[in-house]
């Protein structure tokens, strides 16, 4: 909004995005996922890695052979800028490593009795499958291995016991 009301009242001044910082952070998405789909207008996948090519290609052409008012090599910089960051700080903190870790859930013994209650005659043969699947977990790596989402399953199906 800043920037159009500032080309409306002063159109002869220059402005200035932050593209390049835009190319930065486009960068580090294709350095840890590379092969992620991107969909240019919503319709045609490209692979992260190779728009990042088609991009600097684009930039480069167009930086040395254009006369607009568009700051190719800015967008280079956002390149550059995100590249040396990631060599120097990125390897220490991937995505991965960044997560927060699940919560801990505390599981009450009560709750265990509910979800022992379950009757799996009663269910559809597809959320028995998944009763089935739980209960052999539970039995093989212990009640402290679910998931937040086979946590909810079991109360979901518990409810009343």
């Amino acid at each position: 909004m800043g920037a159009a009301l500032s080309f409306v009242f002063t159109p002869f001044v220059a402005i200035v995005g932050a593209s390049g910082a835009i190319y930065g952070v486009f960068l580090a998405f294709a350095y840890f996922w590379p092969r992620e789909k991107i969909f240019i207008w919503g319709i045609l996948p490209i692979e992260a890695r190779w728009l990042v090519v088609g991009m600097t290609a684009l930039s480069l052409y167009g930086g040395l052979g254009s006369e607009g008012n568009i700051a190719h090599f800015a967008h280079l910089g956002g390149f550059v800028g995100a590249y040396v960051y990631l060599k120097l700080v990125g390897r220490r903190t991937h995505p991965a490593g960044v997560m927060a870790a699940p919560p801990t859930v505390v599981i009450s013994r009560n709750a265990v009795d509910r979800w022992a209650r379950i009757d799996s005659a009663k269910l559809h043969e597809v959320n028995r499958e998944e009763l089935n699947r739980i209960r052999m977990k539970i039995s093989t790596q212990g009640v402290e291995r679910l998931t937040p989402q086979e946590i909810s399953f079991l109360d979901r199906f518990s409810e009343g016991l």
